[in-house]
Parts: C-alpha cells; sequence; structure tokens
C-alpha cells in the first residue's frame, strides 16, 4: 500500500490563488458554500499521526499515552500552530459558530434571501441552465428499477481500456451529486500526483460558484416523497459505491498479482487511484466534498469488512481442512497437495491485501472525519463503525475503536449522540450474543465511559437522546456492568416531577422515556429475583397453596420500586404524601407491562392473613438469617422481599395495585383482557379484608375500581358482584366524616365512585344511591332542628358547623353531582334559617378549618336541579301555554329564597369590621357566597334564555317575580373579593398592585392561607364569573374599568378574559333587546318596566332578621338600583343547569 499516497493539505498553486482572492468573494463564499477554514487545523496533522501509535488496532495502545480523549469538533482550541493571521481569524469565527446537522444542504434552498443576491441567483441559474451532468448521473437520480449491478459491470470493463475515462466519469459522478457545474477532463486525472492541486482548483472554482444544490443529501432527506425529482439518487449511489468493489473484485481489479512476483498478491490499481482521488478530496474544505467521499469510502470500508471474513470462513476455512485431510492420508496426492496450498496461498494474500485496504481507509478517512465540524460527518462515522464492528468483529471489536463511541457520546451535537446512543444498545447485544468474541473490550470500555452514558440518561436536554442512553444500560445491567447505587440512579427516574403523569400522554416522547425506564426496573427486577433464588435455594416450591417464585418475585419488585422512591426522594425537598402516592401510581402504571401478570399474587398476599401466613413468615426468618451472617454494605441494593405485613406497606402495595390497573387497562395495553379476569372475581374480597375504613387505603382500590367498565363485569359473569361492592362503598360512604375536598381524600374518591356507578346507568344501584339522599335529608333536618334552633344560644357553633357539613351536606352535595335532589321547603326553610343566615353571628366562633369547610354548593345544587326538573318537562311539551303550570310562582319560590338569602348574607358579612385577624377568613367567606349566589343567577339565565319563544306565560312571570337581581351592596362586595384574589395572586407572581384611592391597604398584606390550592385558578375563574355578570347587564360595567387596572401585571391569561369581554362592547345587548321585545307582551298589553325606586327594600334590619323565610306570595326580591327590566343578551349555552354550576369548580384553560 505504499503506492497509495497520503493526501496533505493543498499549499501549493490553489492555496495561493485563494489568498489572492478578493474579501467580498471569499465572504461570498462562505456564506453560499459550505467551507470550512477549520479544517486545516486538523488536517495540517495528517503526517504527524500517521506516525503515531495511538490509532493502531493493537489492544495495548488503549494505554498509550496519544490516545487523548477526544476534543469535541466544536471547540475552538487546539494544540498551537504557528499560521497567518488571517487563516486564524477566519478559523477562530468559523470554529466558534454553531451550524445546523442540515448544512450540506442546498445552499439555494435553505440559506437566508439576504445571503443570496439576485445577481448570484440569477449566474447560478443561467450556469445551471446550460449545464449538463454525465448520463451516469442521470441513471441513478431518476431511474428506481436500474440494475446497479449491470451498471457498474459495463462501467468498470472500461477501467482496464481507458482508466482516465473511467477515472474523469468518477469524479464527476462526485461533483454532479454535490451540485457542482466544474468537471475534470481526462488529462486533469492522469496523474495521481497531481491529485491534490486537482482538487485544489476544483474547490477554487466551486467557491467561485457560489450557489448550489447537494442533490445527494437533498434526495436521502426526502427519499420517502412521492414524485420527488432526484428521490432515488441516494439508494442508487449507496447500492453503487456499495457493490463497486465487489464487482471489482468478480473482474479481478481488487488485487492483482505481482509483476515482480506471481506468488505475490497486491492491491490493484483501481483501489489505488481511488483511494488516492477519494482521500484529496476527504480533506479539502468544502463540506459536501468531504461528506460524499468519506460516504463513498465508508460503504467501500463496509464492502471489505464482509469480505475479509467471508475468506476467512467460506475460503480459508474450508481449503485448511481439506489440505489437513489430504495431508493425513497415507498416500497424499502431491499435486492436490501443492495446488491447495497454492490456493491458500492466494487466498491468505487477497485477505492481506483487503486489511491493508481496510487499514488504510481507516487512517486515510476515518480517524480525521469521526472528529469533523460536520455532524453529518460524525454520524456517518459512527454508523459505518458499527457495521464494521458487526462484519469484522475480530478486527474492529477492541478499546481502539469503541473508545470513539464514548467520545463522541459528549458530542456538541444532538444528532451525533442520538446516533451512538441507538449503536451501543444492538452493539452490546450483539457482543452478548456472540460466543466466538469476549466481552472484555465491550466491559473495558463501558467502565471508562459508564459516568457519562449515566449523565447523558439522566440530564441530556434530548429526550431522545435519554431514551436510547437508558437502553444502553438496560442492556448493561444484563451483563453485570450496572452497580446497585447506579441501578438505582436510573430507576429513580420513573419517579421525576417533570414526568407529571398528568401532564403526560401515552402518545409521546415523555411516556416513551416512561416506558423505556420501566423495561429498564423490570429487567432489573427479573436478575435480582434469579440472584436472590440462587442464594436461598432451600425455600420450597409452595407454601399454603402460595407458588415461592412469584411471591418472591413480588416481594422483591415492591421493595425496589419502594427503594428507587425513597433514593429520588432523599435530595429532594419535603414531599407530601399525596404526590408520592402520584409518584408510586404513575410508575407501577408504566410497569404494568411487565408486572401485571403478578397480580393475582398481588391480591393474595393482600387478601391472606399475613400474620399467620406460612409463606411469608419462611422468606422473613430467611431474610433475616441472613442479613445477619452477611450485613450489607450501604451502596448495595437491598432486594429482601417486602410483604403487606403493616399499613404502610399494605398502603404501599394498593397504591401499587392501583397503578398496575390503571396502566393495563391503558388502550394501547393489551393485557386488559387477563387483567380483569384477576382482579374482578377477587375485588369483593379485598373490600372485606382490607381497612377501608382508612383512606388511604380505600382511595387506590376504588381508583382501581373506576378503571373497569360495566362491560368488563359483565365480560368475566361477575355483574352480580357489583351489588355488594356497591352496598359496602355506601356503609362505608354513610358511616364516614368528609370534610373539605381540599384536605380530605375520601371527598373526591367518593364522588369518583358514585360517578362511575351512575355512568353504569342499572337502576338497582341508582336507587341504591337515591336512598341515601332521602335518608341524608332526614337526618339533616333532624340535626338543624335540634342542634341548630337559633332560639337555643350555644357556644360550639364552631363544632356543629364541621359536624353538618361532614356528617350531612358534604354527602348531599357529592350525591347531588349525579341524582336530582329534590327542593324540600322545610328542609331548605331550616337550612337557610338556622344555619345561613346565622353565619355572621357565628363567624367569631369558626377557626381557618372550619370556615375552610363552609361552602354554599348545596344551594346551587338544590337550586340548579329545580331548573333542571322544569326544563325537561318543557323541552317535552309542544304547546307550552296550553301546559303552564297555573301558579308559576310557586315554582320560582324556593330559588327566590335562596338568592335573597345570599344577597343578604353577603351583605351582612360585608357589615362585620375587619381587623388582620380576621380579613383572610370573612373575605374567604365572601368568596365562597358571592362564587354561589352567580352560579345561581348565570344558571336563572341560561333557563330563561333557553325557554321556547312560545313560552310567554313563563317569561313573564320570570320577569315579574324572579330576583335574579344583585343588590347594589353585593355588588360592592364582588368587587372586594376580586381585590382579596387579585392580591393574593399578585403576592404568588411577587409583583406590587397599582391601587385606586379608596381601596383597603389591608390588602397589600394579606397573611399566608392555605385556602386556595391554586389562586390563579380561581382568581381566573372569578374574573370570568364578573365578566358574565356585565355581559348580562346585571353588574356595573364600570367596574371593568378597575379590575384592568392592573392588566399588564397578571399574566397573559387574565388579559386575554378581559380584552375579549370589553372589545366586545354594548352594541350587541341592543340589538337582542330590540329583537326581544315582542316577547315582553302577555295577552295583547305591555309589560311596563317598574321603577327601582319604587321596589327599592329597606336593608336597616338585615342583621337583626333571623326570622323564618315567608315562603308566601308576598316575597319581595332584591333589586339592583342599577339594574334595568330589558331583555338581557344572551350568553354561552350549556348543555344543563347542572353542567353549569358543577363546571365553575375548575377553569379550562387553553
Amino acid at each position: 500500500m505504499t503506492a497509495v499516497r497520503r493526501s496533505t493539505r493543498i499549499r501549493t498553486k490553489s492555496q495561493v490563488t485563494e489568498e489572492e482572492s478578493s474579501d467580498d468573494e471569499q465572504d461570498a463564499s462562505v456564506q453560499h458554500i459550505e467551507t470550512d477554514e477549520a479544517t486545516a487545523a486538523v488536517q495540517r496533522d495528517v503526517e504527524e499521526e500517521e506516525n503515531s501509535d495511538s490509532e493502531s488496532s493493537s489492544e495495548d495502545d488503549f494505554e498509550d499515552q496519544d490516545d487523548d480523549d477526544y476534543v469535541d469538533a466544536a471547540a475552538a482550541k487546539r494544540k498551537p500552530r504557528k499560521r497567518k493571521p488571517k487563516s486564524t481569524s477566519n478559523t477562530s469565527s468559523k470554529r466558534q459558530k454553531k451550524k445546523p446537522s442540515s448544512s450540506e444542504r442546498s445552499a439555494a434552498s435553505h440559506a437566508p434571501s439576504g445571503h443570496r443576491s439576485k445577481k448570484d441567483q440569477e449566474q447560478y441559474l443561467e450556469v445551471v441552465r446550460d449545464f449538463q451532468p454525465t448520463e451516469l448521473f442521470e441513471v441513478i437520480s431518476t431511474s428506481e428499477d436500474v440494475s446497479i449491478e449491470e451498471l457498474l459491470r459495463e462501467w468498470l470493463e472500461t477501467y482496464t481500456e481507458n482508466r482516465d475515462r473511467f477515472l474523469q466519469e468518477f469524479i464527476n459522478l462526485l461533483l454532479n451529486c454535490c451540485g457542482s457545474v466544474a468537471r475534470v477532463e481526462d488529462h486533469d486525472v492522469h496523474s495521481n500526483e497531481s491529485s491534490n492541486e486537482t482538487v485544489g482548483e476544483i474547490q477554487l472554482l466551486f467557491q467561485r460558484q457560489k450557489l448550489h444544490e447537494f442533490y445527494l443529501l437533498i434526495s436521502k432527506d426526502n427519499r420517502k416523497r412521492k414524485n420527488f425529482k432526484m428521490g432515488p439518487l441516494y439508494q442508487n449511489f449507496v447500492e453503487l459505491m456499495t457493490k463497486l468493489l465487489e464487482v471489482a473484485n468478480d473482474l479481478q481489479l481488487l488485487y492483482v498479482e505481482s509483476d515482480e512476483d506471481d506468488t505475490q498478491i497486491v492491491t490493484g490499481n483501481l483501489v489505488l487511484d481511488l483511494l488516492t482521488w477519494l482521500s484529496s478530496f476527504s480533506v479539502c474544505k468544502i463540506r459536501c466534498f468531504r461528506y460524499i467521499s468519506t460516504l463513498t469510502l465508508f460503504l467501500f470500508q463496509d464492502y471489505l469488512t464482509e469480505q475479509a471474513v467471508n475468506l476467512e470462513k467460506n475460503y480459508l476455512a474450508k481449503l485448511t481442512r481439506q489440505l489437513s485431510l489430504e495431508e493425513k492420508k497415507k498416500r497424499p496426492n502431491k499435486k492436490t497437495l501443492e495446488k491447495l496450498e497454492s490456493t491458500i496461498a492466494k487466498t491468505q494474500g487477497s485477505k492481506v491485501v483487503i486489511e491493508g485496504v481496510i487499514d488504510n481507509i481507516v487512517k486515510l478517512c476515518f480517524v480525521h472525519r469521526y472528529k469533523d465540524i460536520s455532524d453529518s460527518i460524525r454520524s456517518e462515522s459512527m454508523l459505518h463503525l458499527s457495521i464494521w464492528i458487526k462484519n469484522y468483529p475480530e478486527y474492529f471489536l477492541k478499546v481502539t475503536f469503541l473508545k470513539y463511541f464514548g467520545w463522541l457520546l459528549s458530542d456538541n451535537s444532538v444528532s451525533v449522540r442520538l446516533q451512538v446512543a441507538k449503536i451501543l444498545p444492538h452493539l452490546i447485544i450483539q457482543n452478548h450474543n456472540s460466543k466466538s468474541s469476549d466481552n472484555s473490550a465491550i466491559r473495558q470500555v463501558f467502565e471508562r465511559f459508564k459516568s457519562k452514558i449515566l449523565e447523558v440518561a439522566i440530564h441530556d436536554v434530548n429526550l431522545d437522546v435519554r431514551i436510547h442512553s437508558v437502553q444502553i444500560l438496560t442492556e448493561a445491567s444484563s451483563l453485570g456492568y450496572l452497580d446497585d447505587f447506579e441501578i438505582l440512579m436510573i430507576s429513580s427516574l420513573m419517579f421525576d416531577e417533570e414526568f407529571d403523569p398528568f401532564k403526560t400522554s401515552s402518545f409521546n416522547k415523555r411516556s416513551k422515556f416512561l416506558s423505556t425506564v420501566a423495561k429498564f426496573l423490570a429487567r432489573v427486577i427479573s436478575e435480582k429475583h434469579e440472584e436472590f433464588t440462587k442464594t436461598h435455594e432451600e425455600l420450597p416450591e409452595e407454601v399454603d397453596g402460595l407458588a415461592v417464585a412469584p411471591v418472591v418475585q413480588v416481594g422483591i419488585f415492591i421493595k425496589i420500586l419502594s427503594n428507587s422512591l425513597i433514593y429520588h426522594l432523599k435530595d429532594s425537598a419535603e414531599v407530601d404524601s399525596k404526590t408520592k402516592i402520584r409518584m408510586l401510581t404513575q410508575a407501577a402504571e408504566f410497569l404494568s407491562p411487565y408486572i401485571s401478570s403478578h397480580l393475582k399474587t398481588i391480591c393474595d398476599l393482600l387478601i391472606s392473613d399475613t400474620e399467620s401466613n406460612e409463606l411469608i413468615q419462611t422468606l422473613q426468618n430467611s431474610t433475616d438469617n441472613n442479613n445477619d451472617d452477611d450485613e450489607e454494605d450501604g451502596q448495595e441494593l437491598d432486594i429482601t422481599p417486602l410483604f403487606p405485613i403493616d399499613r404502610n406497606s399494605t398502603i404501599l402495595y394498593l397504591n401499587v395495585f392501583n397503578g398496575l390497573c390503571t396502566g393495563a387497562n391503558n388502550p394501547k395495553i393489551q393485557t386488559k383482557g387477563n387483567v380483569r379476569e384477576i382482579v374482578l372475581p377477587l375485588f369483593h374480597n379485598l373490600l372485606n379484608t382490607t381497612s377501608i375504613e382508612s383512606a388511604d387505603i380505600l382511595c387506590p382500590l376504588l381508583e382501581s375500581f373506576i378503571t373497569f367498565s360495566l362491560d368488563d363485569w359483565i365480560s368475566i359473569g361477575y355483574e352480580t358482584e357489583l351489588k355488594k361492592i356497591t352496598d359496602k362503598i355506601i356503609k362505608v360512604f354513610m358511616d364516614s366524616t368528609i370534610g373539605d375536598s381540599k384536605v380530605d381524600l375520601k371527598y373526591d374518591i367518593f364522588a369518583k365512585f358514585i360517578h362511575h356507578i351512575h355512568y353504569f346507568e342499572k337502576k338497582e344501584l341508582e336507587e341504591k344511591l337515591l336512598n341515601q339522599i332521602s335518608t341524608l335529608d332526614v337526618h339533616l333536618k333532624k340535626f338543624l332542628r335540634e342542634k341548630m334552633d337559633p332560639n337555643n344560644s350555644r357556644d360550639d357553633y364552631n363544632d356543629l358547623t364541621c359536624s353538618l357539613y361532614e356528617l350531612y351536606i358534604n354527602k348531599l352535595t357529592i350525591l347531588g353531582r349525579e341524582y336530582p335532589i329534590e327542593v324540600d321547603e322545610e328542609l331548605l326553610q331550616l337550612l337557610l334559617n338556622n344555619f345561613v343566615s346565622r353565619i355572621p353571628i357565628m363567624f367569631q366562633d369558626f377557626d381557618d378549618s372550619t370556615n375552610q369547610e363552609i361552602n354554599f354548593k348545596i344551594l346551587v345544587l338544590l337550586a340548579t336541579w329545580n331548573l333542571e326538573k322544569w326544563r325537561g318537562i318543557i323541552e317535552n311539551v309542544k304547546d307550552h301555554e296550553a301546559s303552564t303550570p297555573k301558579n308559576l310562582k310557586s315554582i320560582w319560590k324556593p330559588i327566590a329564597a335562596i338568592i335573597g338569602r345570599l344577597n343578604t348574607l353577603v351583605i351582612s358579612l360585608a357589615a362585620i369590621p375587619e381587623n388582620a385577624e380576621n380579613i383572610s377568613n370573612l373575605l374567604y367567606l365572601k368568596w365562597s357566597a358571592c362564587t354561589s349566589l352567580v352560579d345561581i343567577i348565570v344558571a336563572v339565565k341560561v333557563f330563561e334564555l333557553k325557554l321556547p319563544t312560545d313560552a310567554t306565560s313563563w317569561k313573564y312571570s320570570m320577569s315579574e317575580q324572579f330576583p335574579y337581581y344583585l343588590h347594589d351592596s353585593a355588588s360592592k362586595v364582588l368587587l372586594q373579593v376580586f381585590l382579596y384574589l387579585e392580591s393574593l395572586f399578585a403576592k404568588q407572581l411577587d409583583v406590587q398592585l397599582d391601587r385606586v384611592a379608596d381601596e383597603d391597604a389591608n390588602l397589600n398584606d394579606l397573611p399566608e392561607t392555605g385556602f386556595f390550592n391554586d389562586i390563579e385558578t380561581q382568581f381566573l375563574l372569578f374574573t370570568v364569573k364578573l365578566m358574565g355578570l356585565m355581559k348580562l347587564n346585571i353588574l356595573d360595567g364600570r367596574l371593568a374599568s378597575r379590575m384592568a387596572l392592573n392588566k399588564e401585571k397578571l399574566g397573559s391569561l387574565f388579559n386575554k378574559i378581559l380584552d375579549d369581554t370589553m372589545t366586545e362592547g354594548s352594541e350587541p345587548n341592543k340589538k337582542n333587546i330590540q329583537k326581544t321585545k315582542p316577547i315582553q307582551m302577555q295577552r295583547g298589553r305591555e309589560i311596563s318596566p317598574q321603577s327601582n325606586n319604587e321596589r327599592e327594600p329597606n336593608h336597616a334590619n338585615i342583621e337583626e332578621n333571623n326570622s323564618d323565610i315567608p315562603m308566601t306570595d308576598d316575597l319581595e326580591p332584591i333589586e339592583e338600583s342599577s339594574q334595568g327590566n330589558q331583555e338581557l343578551a344572551p350568553i354561552e349555552e350549556h348543555p344543563t343547569m347542572v353542567d353549569s354550576i358543577d363546571d365553575s369548580d375548575a377553569i379550562t384553560q387553553d
């Protein structure tokens, strides 16, 4: 191979000419043609590195002092060299500039338009129009079904006839693929000695071209597009270069007999020519030239590595065996021996030549291009190195080559890191499955770069890179390459907060990452189970009907999962129990594909009596003995099986059980059928054997219950079990004290369970729940009559209020979300008179927890279910006038009472003096009352706007009797509540608010409270409600100006809410008023609007008025002085009255 001349940097005519070119032209070429001045800094060391031992194939080179760790191609600093000032400046600026991975694409198509002058484009189009590419380029760029082998055979046969013509066509093909209009003639390629000078001249001509299209790379990126002009170019080019040496070998051009010695095999002239010219292109400044020459050499190498192994296995091995057999004969045939020996010698000579070419491509190209400034070239280097290792492991599966993967894991390009991360798992699997190769090289390199792989898996900015890095570690763990604490580092990623289950979709990359970590953890669990089994061979196969192996595996799984969570939380801030449960459930959900088959064992362990279970006691004693004999290191992973032997471990098991059920019911996981057959027959037993009175135990059980549909129960024939389960849960529901939803887990889980039962639409189950409403109704009236009698003075209002909500009102509210609550006038009177009206008096006895407990959702439900009932009646009637009830006023009487009493309550609370101690509690109560009041008013307006046009009696009755107004004083309280929420939200954002002159200064120093879990949501929701009232003309529109005072400080969403309402103006309302005037006619006469002064009520005695609500026809509505009696503009419709209120508990965010 001495005939192959090493390419050096061009320092002759072309370089001098380039330095003499104008600065303007050079700047333009840098913008349009991708050139790399920094490449010179790399390539000037070629001759030095050729003599270095650091890149040899010897295994001893691993410790060589020249084997320095890879320095990123984008790093600006290199060894100091003497260089011209201009060159130094260009190199520095070029090295520091980050380029996209698609830098080789066409400058004409992708460069910024400002970088391409109109003159340059016109010149380029004119040149391209007149340019004629080679015939070979046209064939492979347009024909999808061309026979590459026949094309190559015909083309290579011309090499022996006219070597210069062949090389001319070969080089012009490369130039055409790069989009160069320059081309070489046969005299330019006559001498290999002038290859550097010729390539330098081509480079200069290409730079002067300024614009180009890199057709090869464009074809690669668009090869899947239909009807793309040059779609087959890349695929055909790769096949052409891959098979070129194969066809050349068939034509005996790859290696030939030496002219001096017929028995000696030497490299063919074709290979020498190709290597010489390609190596010259691979070191030039033009990126596309370097890319295509590097790709071509690597494709040559792909074939050569296959051929080397083929010669060894299919020729040398067989020939050597034949020779051995012939020599063992008593009378061997001398001619046969001579022929075999001659053939073996030639074959060995051929293999030596191929290995020489392989070695030259590595030294000529690979060791320089793996650190090329172009990330595409670096990626190709890693991709083809993996192919060479697979094809020829005896040569390439060494530390000398494997280290490049570790170096490029630190690459600054995501595409390069991703390429390496994709390769390594397959490399480990391939090596692990190969019996002919030792894995010492893999282990040595992995140990060297293990910390880098762990760092990438945990901290890399690209999620795909992290996913594939975890896959590397998954395969490495199977070989025992990971320490126990490193296993915990990766398994703890299952609990990463950034992968919150409420933000994680089953179809995105974050979900894929968690699935990858779950696979890692499942692999570890399986391996640790085998390890435990080997150290506990004395264990029986079965105890008390339970198989030992699955019980041990479940115990180890729970233990490792628990340890991983502890490891994740050890350096974190304090995390509440609800967050821990969510993390644990999420991890189990993603582990479901691997662990759900053990759900039967988990259920058996939960149902069995762990204290008397002989198997669990045997395992506990066995592990305790081992722990006494051999103390574990602090860094060692504890694989002692964990069983549900106490309350904490039971809660742990149940949350894992819930996560596994949730994951199994994922539509993308095909294990649902098996899981329902395992879980549902045992579910009632789980409820009977666990302490479901505890919320921590009840919640995961009911969460898992609602993951199964009615069809699941029917499909396995256990539909009758639903009645038993419902009875059991209803009993717990009625016996429990259920506090506020923000602090009591049972509130939400019972609401979910009842919603799920309602979704089943089974009459017998719904009747059970409706019966509970009647029962609670009776007990609530008794409690209000006996315990909350206003005539009896008491000093335990705080405890009584808590009992009122925890025993009755919260339960009715939960049931009322799904089932109608009939308006009982006696109950409503007791509730309003004995409790609601007395809140201002009892307020001084309330502590923070009681104050947070108080809400008025039950009043909202009573009003909206009443409206919903009549809405359903109206919709099913054709003649609305004929079917109108005679006494419409009695229909509105309960709702009128509720709205009137809430108005009174709001105004009464506003009259209580505020101080630093009670301001937060008082404002929270005002917010709770105002929210419910607004919800009821909106529900009434939705009902009115949905009335048919011919329901004139209903509309007349509402316009005359229904009190949907706010009193002036109540409107002021709404503003107070808005300012309260605004202040809390501003405190969270840490912004200083602007205020008007008469606002309360105490709002700037509100104390910290736990009343709101998400103050932003409540603030935005309340703002939406106020805007709705203004659109309905119920609230003075002038309030909007104060609400917008801090618009720019409170976030974009708040800004959008205000703008959406304020920009609509009042014109639409006027149009609607005109359209609805005829509706105000009743029996031929017009309804005259009533004067506000005539109906202004007296609120002087509000605090003293504790008498029963008069349920008579003389109930007067509370009116707002600023509210007219005109018809109002329509608002957004809701599916039902109840829906409009239920949805008010949470704001829907875009």
